[in-house]
């Protein structure tokens, strides 16, 4: 309890007075001053009978009366698999019965440390498990075992009896059990709330929870602002859900830690969260529900986010909407998200903008491992109005780490971070890293469809995506959205493992099947290699060109693994205004990437600058033009050799022409054409000299100069030996 005078004056009059932040936080609320226990304790030795609600565990003693309980004595299925020696992920398990998470596992010839992954196929539900460490290959047979939340009726030395029968019969399998914590926790809330403002501590050890942690009956259901919570550390205080009840959006049942507000004059605020952990295993919700969160923040301004651990919520874990000065930092999401559907019920950490005020957020130093379906996203209500309503917001989203050891086997789309309208986001220095097997749906950092150019008078996005590694990703990076312009791609390390057929960077703007521009988009000293399409590509777009582009300064290697645009730089788009310089494009013998530059067919890229590229060792050329590209070419290695009418050499590329032996005394004619083809026209032009190296008075053929091609003629005689130097200007 508060144990200042100012606390005991507020007692004492019944209403709290003007209180400075600083005065808040030193009072400070010990959950155990409200009855809290903190006993919760994790057994591994529980053993139960089919039919029987007697169960057996050491740990019990006649003080346990009461309290309730996670045991793994449900219905039990059985599957099988395949897998192999070394492999993290077991394939073709499904359950087609039971609702809640199917988490106890025992099975045979299991490869140590596998991570199970089951589908529940009846209600489109996955299931993650990573409790096995038996050792073995080949086939698998698992039983999964239903966990059932439930109370002790009575106990002593060794034995309980719960107020359920058990469905299954097991022996050392596990349970969570001790003294429900919630009122007493809540009470220790609302006398912080009261107070005017406090910090809730939590104690060292587990409270078992079974409904919101803050009242419902107090302050709305809301949390209240300038009251903020803290344990020990996300290891040593633990909220750990034990009710059978559901986590739909019910009174009591909405989310560990609720609010939500409708407007930011009455914004949550002031308040921070950090070192504890809520463990939600136990929790059932239906597959696409906002709620069934660790927590739900609606209109809050100046929260932070510290140091806390969440593992296994059914749906999204950690849901913010409308935040101002927000900062979630240090956190762990382990498993959440877990029923692993698209919607509300498929995110780890999601955060919503629709309002007017500035909003903005940094998220920031996060470990993500397995979330359902997304790690992290952030979406805005109006991104496709032509009266946005929203001032402006930032997203920073900076130096996490996510991880997938699991696929999705429903075919639900997965990304690890996905920017769904926001503006002026910086996403950087993150680590995303994908699951050894069955990628294709996923996405490292993705940014999703949706009309950004009516913001701020068509401000467009402002996106930066820098310095991030992204590997073993279905599309490491991306870009799928209309009529967006001003994003950056900077310096990021992309490798998919040839686990799609897109490519390392890959951006579509025609994702929504408009006809808009995509402008201003520069993807600059990046390192794609072994990606199944193209190291950097443009994706079959509309027919309106995309403006202002610039490719600099990046290094694309070994690309189109799979097949299909097998080529470092890819324009399956039109564009206008390119700048494409710097780059190396190359394949250093596995005979995938067979060009350093693409144009596709039927795609026209105009006014370009191609400079100081080299595309040279690329399995069939550097360059391959089906389409045309138009526009100044300087410095260039690996261009497709110029071509020679009559009887010349095979020329070699790069402006080298080689040479021409004349077949005929008198007046030669020789017609150069700069790369050989049509669909590559210099606008810049080229100049050329001819020599008669075995006539010294013919030295000086004929200088020409044109976009397409250059002629030369002269006096010649049969065998002379003519040498072409051309050139571009």
């Amino acid at each position: 309890m508060a144990t200042n005078l100012a606390l005991a004056s507020i007692k004492a009059t019944g209403s709290p007075t003007t209180r400075t932040l600083g005065d808040r936080f030193a009072d400070v609320f010990n959950v155990k001053d409200y009855g809290a226990k903190v006993d919760g304790k994790t057994v591994t030795d529980l053993g139960a009978t089919n039919g029987s609600a007697n169960v057996t565990s050491s740990s019990f003693t006649a003080a346990d009366v009461g309290k309730v309980i996670n045991a793994y004595i449900g219905t039990s299925v059985t599957t099988t698999g395949n897998t192999a020696s070394g492999s993290r992920v077991i394939t073709g398990l499904a359950s087609t019965t039971g609702i809640a998470p199917l988490q106890s596992v025992v099975g045979t010839n299991v490869p140590a440390g596998a991570y199970v992954v089951a589908v529940d196929t009846t209600n489109a539900r996955v299931f993650f498990n990573q409790e096995v460490e038996a050792s073995g290959t080949g086939n698998v047979s698992l039983t999964f075992i239903n966990q059932v939340p439930t109370s002790i009726l009575s106990a002593g030395a060794g034995t309980a009896t719960l107020n359920v029968a058990a469905s299954t019969t097991v022996t050392a399998t596990r349970a969570y059990y001790g003294t429900d914590d919630s009122a007493a926790i809540g009470a220790a809330v609302v006398a912080a709330g009261t107070n005017g403002g406090g910090l809730v501590v939590l104690g060292n050890g587990t409270s078992m929870i079974t409904t919101q942690i803050n009242p419902v009956a107090y302050n709305s259901g809301n949390w209240p602002s300038n009251v903020s919570l803290t344990g020990q550390s996300r290891s040593a205080s633990v909220l750990r859900w034990a009710s059978p009840n559901s986590m739909a959006d019910t009174a009591g049942n909405r989310a560990v830690i609720y609010s939500i507000h409708g407007a930011h004059s009455a914004a949550l605020h002031d308040c921070n969260f950090e070192k504890f952990a809520i463990d939600m295993g136990a929790a059932i919700d239906s597959p696409y529900n906002y709620n069934g969160t660790a927590m739900r923040l609606v209109m809050n301004r100046n929260v932070t986010i510290r140091d806390v651990k969440f593992v296994g919520t059914p749906a999204t874990c950690l849901g913010v909407d409308n935040p101002q000065r927000l900062l979630i930092t240090g956190c762990l999401f382990e498993n959440c998200a877990r029923l692993g559907v698209t919607g509300g019920g498929s995110i780890a950490l999601l955060l919503n903008e629709n309002v007017r005020d500035p909003e903005s957020f940094i998220v920031s130093n996060n470990q993500i491992f397995n979330s359902g379906c997304f790690g992290v996203m952030w979406e805005n209500f109006f991104t496709t109005s032509a009266n946005p309503t929203i001032s402006d917001d930032n997203a920073i989203v900076i130096g996490n780490y996510i991880y997938y050891d699991a696929f999705q086997p429903n075919n639900t789309m997965v990304y690890g971070i996905q920017d769904a309208g926001g503006w002026g986001s910086q996403i950087i220095g993150n680590v995303i890293k994908g699951p050894s097997a069955n990628t294709t749906q996923f996405v490292g950092i993705g940014m999703a469809a949706g009309d950004k150019t009516t913001f701020n008078t068509g401000g467009g996005q402002t996106l930066r995506i820098a310095d991030n590694t992204v590997i073993g990703m279905g599309t490491p990076i991306y870009l799928l959205t209309a009529g967006s312009k001003d994003i950056i791609v900077d310096g990021n390390f992309v490798t998919q493992g040839g686990r799609s057929t897109t490519g390392g960077i890959a951006i579509n703007n025609n994702a929504d099947g408009t006809s808009r521009a995509m402008n201003n988009v520069n993807i600059r000293n990046n390192v794609c290699f072994g990606n199944a399409g193209a190291g950097i590509c443009s994706t079959l777009g509309p027919a309106t060109a995309n403006t202002n582009w610039t490719i600099q300064n990046n290094t694309c290697f070994n690309n189109g693994t799979v097949g299909g645009n097998r080529a470092g730089i890819l324009f399956a788009t039109p564009q206008t205004g390119a700048i494409i310089s710097g780059n190396r494009c190359y394949d250093n013998g596995t005979g995938m990437q067979q060009f350093g530059l693409q144009i596709a067919s039927g795609v026209a890229v105009t006014g370009a600058l191609v400079a100081d590229n080299d595309f040279t060792g690329n399995a069939s050329a550097g360059v391959s033009a089906l389409g045309t590209i138009t526009g100044i070419f300087q410095g260039n290695k690996g261009m497709p050799a110029p071509s020679i009418s009559g009887n010349g050499t095979t020329p070699t590329g790069n402006g080298d022409i080689g040479t021409y032996t004349s077949n005929v005394t008198g007046t030669c004619t020789v017609v150069v054409t700069p790369f050989g083809t049509s669909n590559i026209i210099a606008e810049n032009g080229y100049v050329g000299s001819a020599f008669d190296k075995t006539t010294p008075a013919n030295a000086h053929l004929q200088t020409a100069y044109t976009t397409t091609s250059a002629t030369f003629s002269g006096s010649t005689t049969t065998g002379d030996v003519i040498a072409f130097n051309l050139r571009m200007f």
